[in-house]
């Protein structure tokens, strides 16, 4: 993902990544890089699983449950 170069231990093959990439991807999907953390939940997401709501960032299923409460 990231093009680093590490050694075979530092990579996992069943994900395709070194363990940097792993260490920080999504934990919504598990596909993307994080870009930083749900303010509610407190889970790593990317840019396609989390919404922005002023200057926090919401993962998509706690940016549902907040539309879903009235």
């Amino acid at each position: 993902m990231c093009g680093r170069r590490v050694c075979r231990i530092h990579y996992r093959d069943r994900l395709g990544i070194c363990i940097a990439c792993e260490e920080t991807l999504c934990e919504v999907c598990g596909r993307k890089l994080s870009i930083g953390y749900c303010s509610k939940c407190g889970r790593l997401v990317c840019e396609d699983c989390s919404v922005e709501i002023g200057p926090a960032l919401l993962c998509i299923e706690c940016y549902k449950k907040a539309r879903a409460t009235p």
